[in-house]
């Protein structure tokens, strides 16, 4: 059933790209009472003037009874979907679901033809005679160095029985080494009752990619989960520097890989690399000012004139610059070897005087072998 409904979901996606239908709300959650009428209807809108068919499907699907199974609707005004669901006294313990499809239907043309569509969920949770929890959600923000963050996981209770005390530990991990171990408030939950736990964190730690794990304890049970995050600077990493085989009288290039350690793009960035030739400063080059998005990971280039250099070691100090200031420097050595086959302007117009004469004499020699 689940794929059946992630292929109406990418068939409503494909077909929505032009046309919408709107519905409000977005789906409804109904508390298990069994045999219970409960209404199940919601308010549906299209983007044109169309014939909007409504269907059914789900595991739940032969319990709802809808007022009427299709409609014609003018564009842009809102009609409700009247629908009623029984809830049957003998589902199992656990998550059920409906899907309720909406599909809008072009009524120009010789037919009827499908423009977009849009699916109601509609769930269902029905208890545990036994202690359980669902996490809802575990909810983790990307910061920056030093903030102070506020973990959140949002839990339910899944059980006929009272949760007397809802707790959770939280382990701050990278690179498997636990940086820091959090806990959070305790709560009690009754049936179908929704509550937070939460800690507050400073992130006095190095930037780069976290794990958070969770593991929430409820009356001497218990239950996980984790997420990654990262934590950034506003900073830019040199990650590498290469660069081609370096010649006199000619141009070098090096390639620069730089890595963002930021949440947000980084503007006005560029790269000044210093040349040395035994502490001895020779060039400085500048590249052009360029933006990095968060987090991204980018190669940029610079290239230097080696005219009148001589063959020999070197020393290149490469610097990130950005509004804030310096961020982050790496030095290289190199070698510039001495260029054999270069063509200086004086041994261009050599050559060329020489093929000149050549033509000439080649010229002059056949010209007297016809006479």
């Amino acid at each position: 059933m689940a794929k059946i409904t992630q292929l109406i979901f990418l068939f409503l996606l494909l077909i929505s790209v032009v046309n919408a239908v709107v519905i409000s709300p977005i789906e409804k959650e109904i508390k298990y009472e069994p045999d219970k009428e409960e209404s199940c209807g919601f308010n549906i809108k299209s983007s044109m003037d169309a014939k909007i068919s409504i269907s059914v499907s789900g595991d739940l699907n032969s319990s709802v009874k809808l007022e009427k199974n299709s409609f014609f609707a003018e564009k842009d005004k809102w009609y409700t979907a009247d629908c009623i669901i029984k809830i049957p006294a003998d589902l199992k313990p656990g998550k059920h679901e409906v899907n309720i499809l909406s599909l809008e239907g072009d009524l120009g043309g010789s037919g009827v033809s499908a423009i977009g569509g849009v699916i109601f969920p509609i769930k269902l949770f029905v208890p545990y005679p036994e202690k359980y929890i669902e996490i809802l959600n575990f909810d983790i923000k990307n910061i920056k160095v030093n903030d102070n963050v506020e973990f959140r996981i949002y839990v339910a209770s899944r059980s006929t029985q009272k949760l007397e005390n809802v707790n959770a530990k939280i382990k701050i991990i990278s690179s498997e080494k636990v940086f820091s171990e959090l806990e959070t408030n305790s709560i009690s939950l009754v049936t179908d009752e929704k509550n937070t736990l939460s800690v507050n964190w400073s992130a006095n730690v190095e930037p780069g990619n976290y794990l958070a794990k969770a593991i929430i304890y409820f009356d001497g049970k218990e239950t996980e989960v984790q997420d990654d995050f990262r934590i950034g600077d506003i900073r830019i990493n040199i990650k590498e520097i290469n660069h081609n085989k370096i010649k006199t009288n000619n141009i070098a290039k090096f390639n620069i890989m730089l890595e963002s350690l930021w949440n947000s793009a980084i503007e006005n960035v560029y790269i000044v690399a210093t040349i040395s030739d035994k502490n001895k400063n020779i060039a400085e080059i500048k590249s052009e000012n360029f933006n990095i998005e968060s987090w991204a990971k980018t190669e940029k280039q610079l290239f230097w004139d080696t005219k009148d250099i001589m063959p020999g070691s070197y020393s290149a100090n490469f610097s990130i610059y950005h509004s804030e200031g310096k961020s982050s420097e790496k030095q290289i050595k190199f070698e510039v070897h001495k260029n054999y086959f270069q063509i200086t302007p004086e041994t261009l117009i050599l050559i060329l005087v020489v093929i000149i004469l050549l033509v000439i004499l080649i010229y002059n020699i056949k010209k007297s072998k016809k006479k």
